[in-house]
């Protein structure tokens, strides 16, 4: 009798006991039949026991379990329609804007032939995605500003005109939270010319200036801007709303002036004149947005994208000449009297030109290591055998370097200087061991000087007074081992003042560069208007890039890193004087017992 009050219920699910067709198993049952054989169970069981029960199998199906029955009585019928939502949507062939086929268009790099025979192609497979091209041109209509002058002379476009337009497209995808009505927008700007352009075999309006052969197709000069950040200006805040993924890019790089002519004095003086006197013409734009709010932005320029034969032009110097500081290059090494020297104010807001800098310093550390036997700054008054010596040097360094790390340095290419760039002094300075032991120049200097360029092209936001000690360091190991070698101008001019530059960039000096500007100078203006308009720009995407980690050295100038370590600094007082808070405490728990 005990036996059979401990015995576990037995339910029995087959409801067939007579004669018949024999039942099913259960998995192979149709739904009906399953709904007619769990009947029992729902009818005798409490639904919460049937949950629980339930959620004892697979945890991903409990999970859902919960999620339906566990909240408001609605989420089941809710957490169906979206289900059902999703299957519908990922059938769906969702068509491109034209900004996006206008963006796609331009990554792609396609021809109006090849995107209309895409097109044709996507529609033949019921997938109609791409706009008519039309309205690829219309959207290329909407990257050009107002006022666009075009003759054979050159382009431009006002000044005012182009940040308005500017100003306009971002506001398209910036959002401008409520309560805010002044802005302000930065941007740095500069000017810079290239020659040797192919000469089309086009008739030009017959002009004076044509006839005496002042513009020429083959020489260009642009002034171009770059918008940097986009800041609120209520209540003196300045929370950033916006900023340049890329400020040393071309995607965000506007052309302001396009003209034929070669570089020169006159030319960059009056064109830098020119622009600044419409900088100081400029009045604030007030954009009307939802809600009827008007937003009034003001505009800030940076005159910061300069090589260092603009700065010599706009300077009244030379270009063996510090235009920071104004020293000669017989007192480059007198370290003494440059200290001495009155800093220029006003030429600091050139930055440091730090685009050429890794061919200055690459430059510097090779000419260093030619003449390591001669101990002389030139070849004037050598020997024979003394310029011998040199020019085998000078073959052995270059063969071990291509040899050891695949790079060519100082072989001239036709039209183009030499074989010297940036991205060879990256690698250069990166190895730098390596270098030492080719060139025979100290390894420590050689890693110093691949340390102060990798800060200046970080982007981050240094320390000026840790760099400033930095670089006077480095230049004092450069004069006590090579002080027979003439400081080049580039060197001494971070060297030495560099600390300064930093303290008054108002932006990362990084940002400031005037890189974006090099790659314009072979696109013309229409072409350069949609490349670098906002809209078309952030539908584009960030281009590819590999950043490695920065070298402990570096992270020592950056500001960011300071702030973290403080505030860890803090955390770990806090966490000190809560466990002194703890002790005290305890202390008086035992003395209370």
């Amino acid at each position: 009798m005990k036996s059979q009050l401990n015995a576990p219920e037995v339910i029995n699910l087959n409801t067939n006991n007579g004669p018949g067709r024999p039942s099913k198993d259960f998995e192979l049952s149709s739904i009906r039949s399953k709904q007619r054989k769990v009947k029992y169970l729902t009818d005798t069981v409490p639904p919460n026991e049937l949950l629980f029960a339930t959620k004892t199998g697979k945890r991903a199906a409990a999970d859902l379990l919960s999620l339906c029955t566990e909240h408001s009585p609605n989420r089941p019928v809710n957490i169906r329609n979206v289900y059902r939502e999703s299957l519908t949507d990922a059938k769906k062939t969702v068509p491109m804007t034209p900004d996006e086929a206008l963006a796609l268009f331009i990554n792609c790099d396609l021809s109006k032939t090849l995107y209309l025979s895409l097109r044709a192609e996507s529609k033949k497979r019921n997938a109609n995605i791409y706009p008519m091209y039309q309205k690829i041109t219309e959207a290329k209509k909407k990257c050009y500003p107002d006022n666009v002058t075009v003759n054979d002379s050159g382009a431009s476009v006002p000044l005012q005109m182009l940040l308005n337009h500017t100003l306009q497209r971002l506001f398209v995808n910036v959002k401008i939270p409520l309560g805010i009505n002044k802005l302000e927008l930065h941007c740095k700007w500069g000017a810079d010319g290239s020659s040797g352009h192919c000469a089309y075999n086009q008739t030009p309006v017959k002009t004076e200036t044509d006839i005496n052969g002042v513009y020429n197709d083959a020489n260009l000069f642009l002034i171009t801007l770059v918008p940097i950040y986009l800041r609120n200006l209520n209540e003196g805040k300045q929370e950033i709303l916006w900023e340049n993924p890329r400020p040393s890019s071309t995607r965000f790089c506007r052309p302001l002036k396009l003209i034929y002519k070669k570089e020169s004095r006159e030319l960059v003086v009056s064109e830098i004149e020119n622009v600044q006197k419409q900088i100081n013409e400029l009045i604030p734009l007030q954009i009307r947005l939802e809600e009827d709010r008007i937003v009034e932005c003001s505009f800030t320029l940076h005159l910061t994208m300069v090589d260092g034969k603009t700065i010599v032009f706009l300077t009244s110097g030379t270009t063996q000449t510090c235009y920071i500081c104004g020293c000669k290059p017989t007192e480059m090494n007198q370290l003494e009297v440059v200290r001495k020297r009155a800093i220029k104010e006003k030429s600091l807001q050139y930055g440091l030109t730090i685009l050429h800098a890794w061919i200055r310093f690459l430059e510097c550390i090779l000419h260093i290591g030619y003449r390591l036997n001669l101990k002389a700054p030139s070849k004037r008054g050598a020997t024979q055998e003394q310029l011998e010596d040199i020019e085998a040097r000078k073959q052995d360094i270059h063969e071990k370097l291509y040899r050891t790390l695949g790079i060519r340095v100082d072989k001239v290419v036709q039209g183009k200087g030499t074989s010297n760039t940036g991205n060879i002094g990256r690698k250069f300075f990166k190895n730098w061991e390596k270098v030492s032991e080719i060139t025979g120049v100290d390894s420590e200097l050689i890693r110093r000087f691949g340390t102060i360029l990798i800060a200046l092209v970080s982007g981050h936001d240094l320390d000026n007074e840790a760099f400033s000690v930095y670089a006077k360091e480095t230049a004092e190991i450069y004069v006590s081992k090579y002080n027979w070698y003439r400081m080049p101008v580039c060197v001494h001019k971070i060297l030495m003042h560099g600390g300064e530059a930093i303290k008054r960039c108002m932006l990362p000096i990084g940002m400031m560069s005037e890189e974006a500007q090099e790659t314009w100078t072979e696109d013309l203006i229409n072409t350069m208007f949609v490349l670098s308009d906002p809209i078309i720009s952030l539908k584009r995407g960030l281009p590819k890039h590999k950043r490695e980690a920065l070298p402990d050295e570096v992270l020592q100038f950056l500001k960011i890193q300071k702030d973290q370590e403080e505030d860890n600094n803090d955390e770990e007082e806090d966490q000190e004087e809560n466990d002194d808070d703890e002790e005290e405490a305890e202390e008086n728990n035992f003395a209370f017992f």
